[in-house]
């Protein structure tokens, strides 16, 4: 599964991540693309009120991917809002699905980082970033040769 995280258009991020992926069978989420709403934080509430979004929906797609490939540009030394606010709900998916924990578990996440300045040591930032995430969630960084 690809998910593109950038509101440029045509991102340099993407067109690299469809390079990579030539030949491959995937499906591609345009983070710019849907409506996903900022999280609520509703983790010490009886109930965690549904929004009215697209979130649910990628959620069960991510769900069922064995590799995951975010595709995103250096912003300001981390990743874009859209890509933030959509792994911050993933707290919510966290209380609300059960197996939301379980069905991440041995996933492969791929990074493709994209900056123009630096990127290399500039985009360590996000790689460490997901590192505690993939360490939180039972999934791993797949480094590309």
């Amino acid at each position: 599964m690809l998910i593109s995280a950038s509101t440029h258009v045509p991102s340099n991020s993407t067109i690299l991540a469809k390079l990579v992926l030539k030949g491959l069978a995937y499906q591609e989420v345009n983070l710019n693309d849907v409506k996903i709403f900022d999280v609520q934080d509703f983790r010490f509430a009886p109930n965690w009120p549904r929004q009215n979004d697209d979130y649910y929906g990628i959620i069960e797609q991510l769900k069922k991917a064995k590799i995951i490939v975010f595709a995103t540009p250096i912003y300001w030394y981390g990743i874009p809002a859209i890509l933030k606010s959509f792994i911050d709900r993933w707290s919510e998916s966290l209380k609300v699905d059960t197996n939301f924990r379980e069905a991440m578990q041995g996933k492969k996440i791929v990074l493709i980082i994209v900056g123009g300045d630096d990127p290399v040591v500039k985009g360590q930032v996000i790689i460490d970033q997901f590192k505690y995430i993939c360490e939180f969630l039972g999934t791993r960084i797949v480094k590309l040769s």
